[in-house]
């Protein structure tokens, strides 16, 4: 049922960010997929993708935001970074935050018997490299 929540608050979520004139925050952008999904899941009464996201946990979640950093990094002009600016720097930083995301992924997976450390330190991780890398990308547009 939690999922059913957080779903309904993902879609709300979706609509403000997606009203505003800013690229929407990748990470948030994965994270609320995964959320729907789940809701999707439960409201369909999909077990067997339940079972999945029980199976891989915080993993699923990170995988979410990989998979959302693979697509918007070629199909996005502003690429998994979300900033605006050059192509070649926004493809570079979009690049450097994906790889991160899938080693944050790997990391989780090793850690997994640790929830705290494996669920919230790759996380946080990305969301700084995120953030430095849209400086990155907006310094490289000034110059």
């Amino acid at each position: 049922m939690a999922f059913v929540v957080g779903a309904g608050l993902a879609v709300i979520e979706l609509v403000l960010l997606f009203r505003r004139t800013m690229p929407t925050n990748r990470l948030i952008l994965g994270a609320n997929i995964w959320l729907i999904g789940g809701g999707v899941a439960f409201l369909s009464k999909q077990w067997w993708l339940l079972e999945l996201y029980e199976q891989w946990g915080a993993a699923g979640l990170l995988g979410a935001i990989g998979l959302t950093g693979l697509a918007t990094t070629f199909l996005s002009p502003v690429g998994f970074v979300a900033a605006v600016g050059p192509h070649r720097a926004v493809r570079a930083a979009s690049l450097v935050l994906l790889a991160s995301a899938f080693a944050a992924l790997g990391y989780l997976v090793f850690f997994a018997n640790n929830a705290q450390t494996a669920a919230v330190l790759p996380i946080i991780c990305l969301a700084w490299l995120a953030r430095g890398l849209r400086l990155w990308v907006h310094r490289h547009s000034m110059a």
